[in-house]
């Protein structure tokens, strides 16, 4: 059952192959079946046609982290920010890549205007918590946890 996506957006690029949306939508097949190297060279190649286009560079970056890539996520994802940068999404995601490289100011900011952007973003209050709490803030931790898992019981600190 899960080959038949992939199937269909390869038959959509084989009969044209610039077909941008067919890329991107195979490439986010490929990540969710967690071929994270596969769906990293479709969103390249989105990105080698048109290098501004926000999606496959948001796409790429996470794809990049999950790969354990962060420090080439960073890329990617500010320039996705330079096209969209209202996307809490993709300051949440630049702030998971900086935090893996123990870049915790920069973190803290990208999490903080994720949350600014939108302020039920339930991951980047966990994700904050953990800075705080690595920064040795200890007392906004619980606070930010408390506030993420309000918003979704599922998330474990």
């Amino acid at each position: 059952m899960r080959a038949r996506p992939t199937r269909q957006w390869k038959a959509a690029l084989k009969a044209d192959p610039k077909f941008v949306d067919a890329r991107i939508n195979l490439g986010v097949v490929l990540y969710r079946l967690h071929q994270f190297p596969a769906a990293a060279a479709e969103f390249q190649q989105v990105l080698d046609a048109a290098p501004r286009h926000p999606q496959a560079l948001f796409n790429l970056g996470t794809t990049l982290i999950e790969m354990g890539q962060a420090d080439q996520a960073v890329r990617p994802l500010r320039a996705a920010l330079a096209e969209d940068p209202k996307s809490a999404n993709t300051h949440y995601y630049l702030g998971v890549a900086l935090e893996r490289q123990h870049k915790l100011p920069e973190t803290k900011a990208e999490l903080q205007e994720a949350l600014a952007l939108s302020p039920r973003h339930a991951d980047a209050y966990l994700a904050l918590s953990r800075v705080y709490r690595e920064q040795g803030e200890p007392r906004f931790g619980p606070r930010s946890v408390g506030q993420g898992e309000g918003l979704n019981p599922r998330l474990e600190p």
